[in-house]
């Protein structure tokens, strides 16, 4: 067996500064990966699923890893000037701990001059409505709709007869991730996915079918949320 090369040793040292990096900045890492809000907004306005690979710089700047990217400061400087003009309405579809203790407090923190939770859609219909609360309680926005079925959000509209929401952030169990990814895209919605895609490759290529042909029919966005390979700890590992 031949050992893999190394670009230096990860010494006991440097693993507890890895160690304390987690420990001191456990909500900035949270906060890191919740910033990519910033850039799936700046997306939507324009349209442009070229500017999804500037996350990364976005992400290691919000880490506190010198950005690497010039694309990050025209992904911000367009997110700000859109979201001035409109905000994107967001519906939360699955309530749970993840959506409750991570994505809507990142929301809350650092996106809601870009985002508008609209909606909040969960088959426990106890889950929307702690979710609900927490959202009229962060005195950041009014309180959104609450369903229990997504068909029925997605057919929602307002007295105007505007749609509720222009996009979602599905935080489903992953076996439900193709079935409501492709109901969503089908009603022209943009689409934040929680990771992982799916579980089989054919739904994998199913979601990401459906996503081609939504973005061609209504230029809708599609963007995965992907993130760990970015956390302090990670990069320490990484630079060693």
């Amino acid at each position: 067996m031949h050992e893999l090369p190394m670009r230096g040793a990860c010494t006991h040292a440097s693993l507890q500064v890895c160690k304390k990096t987690r420990d001191d900045a456990w909500s900035a890492r949270a906060a890191s990966f919740y910033r990519v809000y910033y850039v799936l907004v700046a997306s939507i306005h324009e349209r442009a699923v070229s500017m999804l690979p500037a996350v990364a710089a976005h992400l290691c700047t919000s880490a506190g890893v010198p950005s690497y990217s010039p694309a990050l400061l025209a992904v911000q400087t367009a997110a700000t000037a859109n979201a001035a003009e409109k905000k994107v309405r967001l519906a939360m579809i699955g309530c749970g701990q993840i959506c409750q203790t991570s994505h809507w407090p990142g929301i809350a923190a650092h996106a809601h001059p870009y985002i508008e939770v609209t909606a909040v859609v969960d088959t426990l219909r106890d889950n929307a409505l702690a979710l609900a609360d927490l959202i009229e309680e962060s005195q950041v926005q009014t309180r959104p709709a609450v369903f229990t079925d997504v068909e029925a959000a997605l057919a929602a509209v307002k007295e105007s007869g505007e749609v509720l929401f222009d996009a979602v952030d599905i935080m489903l169990p992953h076996h439900l991730h193709r079935p409501v990814a492709e109901q969503c895209f089908a009603a022209g919605r943009h689409v934040c996915l929680e990771k992982p895609m799916a579980h089989e490759l054919e739904d994998a290529e199913a979601i990401l079918s459906a996503a081609d042909t939504a973005a061609k029919t209504h230029g809708t966005v599609f963007f995965m949320a992907e993130q760990s390979q970015f956390w302090p700890e990670v990069l320490c590992a990484k630079a060693h």
